[in-house]
């Protein structure tokens, strides 16, 4: 799969933003498009990778879902966007971070993770890798235990919004049919996935647990 005009134009439009920036930022801006791309390009042939290549691939895409250089890049133009009104700028990065990487612009927040269904497209049918990436489609967590956050840009099918875009609630009953899910699969995982699938379990386990009434309740 090649790179259309239209991704191209987007990529001249984000480095032009990018050297339009203090020196200093400016080469972080652009060490940042090398690795989306390079995450991208990689994801457009995947007819080649295997398993241990997506593993690695879908941890790089969490550094950089997760890491300082990009949330640094989304706060700087929402915050244009906000004193200009022009939200173009923000839109491109979007653009040119897709398919591996999610920004959604919802009312007051920006939310950002890593697009599963990017990697399941890319996946052997049949294999753990396959139905890992089938399942956090639907929502996944990331992050140590106490700290979980949600790793896709969507929320996960076990929460909701409610009222605002910055807040969500989670459904322990459904939490519990996918927490026995995910713990089925993870014994089957390695690396990345298998990390990623600690976190889910961790995190499902918090929402289950925190519905249940305390020891000795009656």
């Amino acid at each position: 799969m090649r790179q259309t005009g239209r991704h191209c134009a987007i990529a001249a439009a984000v480095l032009a933003a990018i050297l339009a920036a203090p020196k200093g930022a400016a080469g972080e801006g652009v060490r940042l498009w090398e690795d989306l791309e390079s995450v991208n390009a990689a994801l457009a042939n995947a007819e080649g990778l295997g398993p241990g290549q997506l593993d690695s691939l879908f941890g790089r895409a969490l550094d950089l879902a997760f890491g300082a250089e990009l949330s640094a890049e989304v706060d700087s133009l929402v915050m244009e966007a906000f004193h200009s009104g022009e939200w173009a700028p923000l839109d491109s990065l979007a653009e040119a971070a897709a398919p591996a990487v999610r920004i959604r612009a919802m009312g007051e927040s920006v939310n950002m993770g890593v697009n599963a269904g990017a990697f399941l497209a890319a996946a052997e049918p049949g294999t753990a890798a396959y139905q890992f990436f089938d399942l956090a489609s639907d929502g996944f967590y990331v992050g140590e235990a106490s700290f979980h956050r949600v790793g896709s840009a969507e929320l996960p099918v076990w929460m909701e919004r409610t009222g605002s875009s910055a807040r969500a609630s989670a459904d322990p009953q459904k939490a519990a049919e996918w927490l026995a899910i995910w713990r089925q699969l993870l014994p089957r995982l390695e690396g990345s996935l298998a990390e990623v699938a600690e976190s889910t379990v961790s995190g499902l386990e918090d929402v289950v647990a925190a519905d249940r009434p305390p020891s000795g309740a009656h």
